[in-house]
């Protein structure tokens, strides 16, 4: 049986400093309708979305999920926005590897 996880990374900057990680989590789902759901309910409102590929070891490129930019107003001073892009990844993983114990 397989199962999907969502793996997010949020990213951000202002100005023109550099992009800072500033938070990572993973969520499983059952079914791909349940990973899609998801995407729409938290990804669909202002922002941008680009395709996010991998490589492969043949040279051709995989895409594994979309990142999506957009601005956030920074909440202790209204004349600072920061630049924001969410990492999505969604992976098929097989049930064998799904939990794994290490002494």
């Amino acid at each position: 049986m397989k199962f999907y996880r969502v793996i997010v990374n949020k990213t951000s900057k202002y100005g023109k400093g550099n992009w800072e990680m500033y938070d990572n989590f993973t969520k499983e789902f059952t079914t791909l309708d349940e990973v899609k759901k998801y995407i729409s309910d938290t990804y669909f409102y202002n922002k941008t979305k680009y395709p996010m590929y991998v490589d492969k070891k043949d040279g051709s490129q995989l895409k594994v999920g979309y990142i999506y930019a957009y601005k956030e107003k920074d909440l202790f001073s209204p004349y600072k926005t920061y630049f924001c892009q969410d990492w999505v990844e969604i992976q098929e993983v097989d049930e064998y590897f799904k939990r794994v114990f290490v002494a």
